[in-house]
């Protein structure tokens, strides 16, 4: 027996009744076709406060998910129309003036602050007949025998049981929402966050999600880490930023979009007269990232420097005058902050590509052993709140001592929530036996196993290749080295051809973009003699690893030269200790790429499945948060060749940005279909496997409404009328899940 990171909700009086409450408002929800951006995060979250503050909840449990629903244990008068609408008055997400005289005239830009915080909302039930709920629905639907069980309103109602949980952190201050169930506490305690360098910080939050399953509702708990931006003075951040963003559009791509304070406060005084938050458009452009000397703009109908400006004006004397300025305003109607007076904000999510040494330093983060997650999720009852049993105490599901917060959390409405996490049963596989060459089998022990003295399976074999070496990157024996390389791919069984004199390729500094251009020259140029001279296989050594670097080798090997190529770092292949592991690794990817088969596991295709089963896998990847908007999405369809299920070559289309759903299946069926046709002497396989992966459950129709026909039209194609098609079973892959035993 084990554990689950799962909880067992038990339901009292299925009678209950929950109403449930939309909220809507002008410009509340993003609409991109009609332009409307949508309320920001933190006044969205001021709305629903103030809302939920209002007389017409007083002595009524309510719950909301801060975006567009509302959820009470009683019925809220509505009117006879069942709407309810309000003009208020927000409380400002930042201060103004605290100098400022009541009864004197506002400026016109503290007004149309004060008129923004003004919003006309309007409660009304939602149409059709799910606005009421019992948990009796939910439970007797959970516990049907019956395989055609329905209850059309299930994901609503496990919406609401989603809600009403999560109330603790959502009204939690120091606590931060990040996409679907995910919180982290951004504020106070550090020993739950490290250092990512860059400006950036790991922070460890917790995911909560209620799931229905036979028989039982459950809650998912488990812990999460998150990337954010750190908080703290704005030149700081920028500092650190340019240590890891060589160019200043990349720095000013790393804070557009960031959250800050400005703070006024007058020379020789100790007290702010004025605080803003606002957000950051990028640097001050019409003097080329100018400083506050060099930037200026009209002010009383003449130019003025952003420095001359805050002295004359608000008495602010700038001790950094030269770094440079913020536009905290629009590209179109900028408004210029000098850097001193700026502080990051807290909880703010950093959602672009980490560099290697930050995901590096993530992954440590991460990486915790399943003990040290069941603890900080549930603890003990003797030890919440050190360490220990966050998560319940955060979500208000357990106290130290004999405390109850589920009396004034989950009860209320008639639920409570098990604080034992569940046992289920598991057992301990045998390890597979991994067969060689010449019939040698090895057993792994702790996932791995020595290839001392094996040969692979079936060796692969090449022409002409050849070593590069880039920026004399190799600081070892390079004679006595790439001979070793040689004779060991040879005693693997890889059929090495020619291996042609050694090549030098010097390189410009390539982590800079000023000379990217001409570098990615010497790369083509390096591929074009190569093809010149018939060689098949380059193993590239690097000088330390950059993904640049490798991407432009990739780019030009894989789609335009079509020759294999394998990287090496020279430090790593030249090092004595570790060195024959090291050979041995690559010697994975010679086998590999010169058609070869690594090793097989004896029995590993049983019944049903057989030497003419096909695995195929669909994904698509999207365009990172930031990108153009034309920026495509690119779907990958891959598949094995043969019974061995070591080559798993694949067809690649772009198509439409962000969309999940694969328009070009036919044309690449059909490609992995007449591949394994040219593999496996004109046949083809009789049965298909699909893994599906990057589909949530909402979309499962989708696959089968809009995917599977480019199959069948593959199939039409290739093998005539449907009694001659292939079986097809289709396996949706869920790996963002947050199951844990």
């Amino acid at each position: 027996m084990g554990y689950s990171l799962y909880f067992e909700i038990k339901t009292d009086d299925l009678e209950v009744e929950w109403y449930r409450y939309l909220v809507d408002a002008k410009g509340l929800d993003k609409d991109t076709h009609n332009g409307v951006q949508g309320f920001p995060v933190g006044k969205k979250d001021r709305l629903f406060r103030t809302i939920l503050e209002e007389p017409k909840f007083n002595d009524i449990e309510c719950a909301s998910d801060f975006g567009k629903i509302i959820v009470t244990n009683k019925p809220l008068d509505l009117g006879p129309d069942g709407r309810w609408e309000k003009t208020i008055e927000l409380r400002p997400g930042d201060q103004t003036s605290s100098q400022q005289v009541v009864d004197a005239p506002m400026p016109p830009h503290v007004q149309k602050a004060k008129d923004s915080n003004k919003v006309t909302f309007t409660l009304l039930q939602p149409d059709g007949a799910y606005h009421i709920f019992t948990t009796r629905q939910i439970v007797e639907y959970v516990n049907s025998k019956s395989g055609s069980a329905l209850y059309e309103g299930s994901d609503a109602i496990i919406q609401l049981f989603n809600i009403i949980i999560a109330m603790g952190p959502q009204t939690a201050t120091e606590v931060k929402r990040v996409g679907q169930g995910k919180y982290y506490i951004v504020q106070g305690d550090q020993t739950k966050s490290m250092d990512l360098s860059g400006g950036l910080r790991a922070v460890r939050g917790y995911f909560s999600s209620v799931r229905q399953t036979t028989g039982r509702l459950l809650l998912s708990l488990n812990v999460v880490s998150g990337v954010f931006y750190k908080t703290g003075p704005l030149r700081d951040s920028i500092d650190e930023f340019k240590t890891s963003q060589p160019t200043k559009a990349q720095t000013e791509a790393s804070i557009r979009m960031l959250k800050v304070r400005i703070v006024w406060t007058k020379d020789g005084e100790k007290k702010s007269f004025m605080t803003k938050e606002k957000t950051i458009a990028g640097f001050a452009h019409p003097r080329n990232f100018g400083n506050a000397r060099t930037v200026t703009f009209d002010y009383q109908s003449k130019p003025i420097t952003v420095e001359k400006y805050f002295k004359e004006v608000h008495g602010i004397t700038l001790r950094l005058p030269l770094l440079e300025v913020i536009n905290v305003g629009t590209p179109a109607n900028p408004q210029y902050m000098p850097q001193e007076l700026l502080t990051v904000l807290p909880g703010q999510a950093y959602k672009k590509l980490l560099n290697p040494d930050q995901t590096t330093n993530m992954l440590a983060f991460a990486a915790r052993v399943p003990n040290q997650n069941a603890m900080s999720i549930a603890g003990t009852p003797d030890n919440i709140g050190k360490d220990s049993g966050d998560e319940v105490r955060l979500f208000r599901l357990r106290a130290p001592g004999n405390a109850d917060p589920q009396a004034h959390s989950v009860k209320p409405w008639d639920f409570e929530v098990g604080i034992e996490m569940i046992t289920v049963p598991g057992r301990i596989l045998n390890n597979p036996k991994v067969e060689y060459g010449r019939g040698k089998q090895e057993i792994p022990r702790n996932g791995s196993w020595n290839l001392t003295d094996v040969q692979f399976y079936r060796g692969g074999s090449y022409g002409r290749w050849r070593v590069v070496v880039i920026n004399n990157g190799f600081p070892g024996d390079r004679g006595r080295t790439f001979q070793e390389v040689e004779d060991a791919m040879k005693r693997y069984g890889i059929q090495m051809g020619k291996r042609g004199s050694t090549k030098d390729l010097a390189l410009e500094n390539f982590t800079s973009f000023d000379t990217r251009a001409k570098n990615n020259a010497a790369i083509r140029m390096m591929f074009k003699d190569a093809v010149a001279e018939e060689v098949k296989l380059l193993l590239i050594i690097l000088p330390h690893a950059d993904n640049w670097l490798y991407a432009r080798i990739k780019y030009w090997g894989d789609t335009k030269a079509g020759i294999h190529t394998i990287n090496s770092v020279g430090s790593k292949l030249a090092k004595p200790k570790g060195q024959g592991r090291y050979i041995g690794n690559l010697a994975l990817k010679f086998n590999i790429k010169g058609g070869g088969i690594n090793h097989i596991v004896p029995g590993m295709l049983m019944k049903p499945l057989d030497s003419k089963t096909m695995l195929m896998g669909i994904d698509a990847t999207h365009p990172l948060p930031g990108s153009s908007d034309s920026a495509p999405s690119i779907a990958c369809v891959v598949t094995s060749v043969d019974e061995y299920l070591n080559q798993w070559p694949g067809s690649i289309r772009t198509q439409t940005g962000r969309q999940e759903m694969v328009t070009k299946l036919k044309d690449m069926v059909v490609e992995r279909l007449q591949l394994w046709r040219n593999r496996n002497k004109g046949g083809l396989p009789n049965k298909i496997i699909l893994y599906r992966d990057g589909v949530s459950e909402g979309q499962y129709d989708q696959v089968l409404n809009r995917e599977l026909p480019g199959f069948y039209d593959a199939f039409t194609e290739l093998y005539g009328e449907e009694k001659k098609w292939p079986k097809l079973a289709v396996i949706i892959v869920g790996k963002r899940h947050n199951t844990r035993s």
